[in-house]
């Protein structure tokens, strides 16, 4: 059975969580370590007020994670609250994880009273359209080319 619940509610995944991030995203940034994503994660731990992170539990194992956070990316600092960090372990791609990670995320930016979320990525739009979501523009960030993208979660 799976169930999505606030990473604050089970701080001892903070380490798997943030070993996933890294080894998908920290690893060309240079200065980055496990333990430096690690603390920066341990300060997203909010519950009812960003930055919120979650965990996905697969019969009790992680198997996921997504953050509402105020900015990702320092290019962009008017747009905000962000979808960020959307990740599922490799077996259980495509089970429909990540699509509820999603729908969470919208869920407490909905109920924390913004109108509208963000979020950027370089391999990963067409999950999102498939949600729902709509690219705002295409630009350098870094190193990469990135589709920003946006969805109104007001109904």
């Amino acid at each position: 059975m799976l169930s999505i619940i606030p990473l604050a509610d089970r701080r001892d995944l903070v380490p798997i969580v943030a070993g996933w991030h890294y080894e998908e995203w920290g690893l060309g940034h240079p200065g980055g370590s496990p333990e430096m994503w690690t603390d920066t994660l341990r300060g997203q731990l909010g519950r009812d007020s960003i930055p919120i992170a979650w965990v996905a539990l697969l019969d009790g194992r992680p198997v996921g994670s997504v953050k509402l956070i105020e900015q990702d990316m320092a290019t962009r600092p008017e747009l905000s609250p962000w979808l960020s960090s959307l990740y599922v372990v490799e077996e259980h791609r495509g089970e429909g994880i990540a699509s509820k990670l999603i729908d969470v995320c919208e869920e407490a930016a909905r109920a924390l009273g913004h109108e509208t979320i963000y979020l950027y990525t370089t391999t990963a739009e067409g999950i999102y359209v498939k949600a729902g979501w709509e690219t705002v523009i295409r630009e350098p960030y870094g190193d990469e080319q990135v589709a920003i993208m946006s969805k109104h979660v007001t109904t």
